[in-house]
């Protein structure tokens, strides 16, 4: 008797001691697998860098040949003359505002009046966004013709930006 209580004794020890650590086990395990799913993301965060870097590289080599800059109105008039011909607009007015100077740039507004189809304006408004130059497109208004509702008349205020002294600074 006496040899099976010592044997149950040491077998509940045993059990007890056994279960804290089968539950510790689990927790750690648990853990090892969520720091294995964080390294093999990093893992894969990793391999990606190149494609970026190249990607980066392209986009900067990209930039280098959109920076024509615009030193005073008249270079945003041809910018604009050009993108519209192109684009197939016809530009009835322009009206040339005050440049506004920003710590490190200046602002050279442009209002313009011209009419189109929708086929030109998305042209001319996709050839302002990928032209050269740092130009961009602050209202649009576009309103149909009461006699033919295919043309449209449309009022577009610009915006063209320029470094402080003409030209961009690093």
């Amino acid at each position: 008797m006496l040899g099976t209580i010592i044997a149950l004794t040491v077998v509940g020890g045993n059990y007890l001691l056994l279960a804290k650590l089968a539950s510790n086990w689990q927790t750690l395990r648990g853990q090892l697998n969520t720091s294995r799913k964080e390294w093999n993301g990093i893992e894969a965060t990793i391999q990606l860098a190149p494609g970026w870097q190249k990607e980066y590289a392209q986009l900067g080599a990209s930039l280098g040949q959109k920076s024509q800059t615009f030193q005073q109105p008249s270079d945003v008039r041809d910018k604009l003359e050009n993108v519209a011909s192109t684009s197939g607009v016809l530009i009835k007015d322009r009206r040339f505002m005050q440049p506004v100077e920003k710590d490190t740039y200046r602002e050279l507004p442009v209002q313009c009046n011209f009419e189109s189809t929708i086929v030109t304006l998305v042209k001319f408004l996709y050839g302002i966004q990928t032209s050269s130059g740092f130009m961009s497109v602050e209202e649009l208004q576009v309103t149909p013709q009461l006699d033919n509702p295919t043309v449209l008349r449309c009022s577009i205020r610009l915006q063209a930006l320029t470094g402080k002294s003409g030209s961009p600074k690093s």
